[in-house]
């Protein structure tokens, strides 16, 4: 989680070794089947806050506690967003699709989920713009969901013994400040230029670095994916995949 090929420091303590607080606010279990691995990396975060099921909005407050704070400060949101039942993820308000058949509806509430992480991400960055600081939000899926995508008559959810490509193309944006952009006018052009570039995850960390503008001896500006040379990189170094293939 968090890491790139090779050798590399876990971004947490790499972060507060810059001068960040670092805070890591998820609204999953702290001690979930799944979640051995993530809670023993994140003890080295200077905030942990689990909300054990609660919706995703209500991180909305902390987020914005933490953005408010002086100094420094790195925040990682884990969202619940659209793992199933995706009908359990979002608030009745949010319900604005329906189906007639059981697979429109599944896809329904699926959509349901998409738009309320839209509306926690809106309220993300609204607290990030408040600081009216150099700020910026990344957000990245960790997989995706095949929901009657690949083949029409099945749902096939998330399986590595399928791995269909809506599984593995998943979302990523960045959002940077009026102020970010005024600090560091090049790097933002950088990163416009690289809306719609291909890319995949192991260069998330790379990525952080760079919206952090920190330059450690791990960090490889070709690995970044606001790199030009980035696909290529990815080529050489053997992480190559259907993204990549196109």
């Amino acid at each position: 989680m968090l890491t790139t090929t090779g050798s590399a420091i876990p971004v947490f303590p790499l972060f507060s070794q810059a001068g960040y607080k670092t805070h890591w606010l998820s609204a999953q279990y702290s001690q979930g089947e799944n979640d051995v691995d993530v809670a023993a990396l994140v003890q080295s975060c200077d905030e942990r806050r689990f909300l054990n099921g609660a919706f995703d909005e209500a991180l909305l407050p902390f987020v914005s506690q933490a953005a408010a704070e002086p100094g420094k400060q790195m925040i990682f949101v884990n969202l619940f967003g659209s793992h199933v039942r995706y009908r359990d993820r979002y608030p009745a308000r949010f319900a604005a699709f329906h189906g007639d058949t059981e697979r429109d509806e599944l896809r329904a509430t699926y959509d349901n989920s998409i738009l309320y992480t839209d509306h926690v991400l809106a309220g993300m960055i609204e607290a990030l713009r408040s600081r009216h600081e150099p700020a910026c939000l990344l957000y990245v899926s960790d997989h995706g969901e095949d929901v009657y995508d690949s083949r029409p008559d099945e749902y096939l959810f998330r399986s590595d013994a399928v791995a269909t490509d809506p599984m593995y193309e998943v979302p990523f944006f960045v959002w940077l400040s009026p102020e970010y952009i005024t600090g560091n006018p090049d790097f933002s052009l950088a990163v416009a230029a690289a809306r719609t570039k291909k890319y995949q995850t192991y260069a998330v960390y790379q990525a952080l670095l760079d919206l952090a503008r920190l330059r450690h001896p791990l960090y490889d500006p070709k690995a970044s994916l606001f790199s030009r040379d980035f696909v290529e990189h990815a080529r050489r170094v053997g992480v190559s995949g259907r993204l990549f293939d196109k």
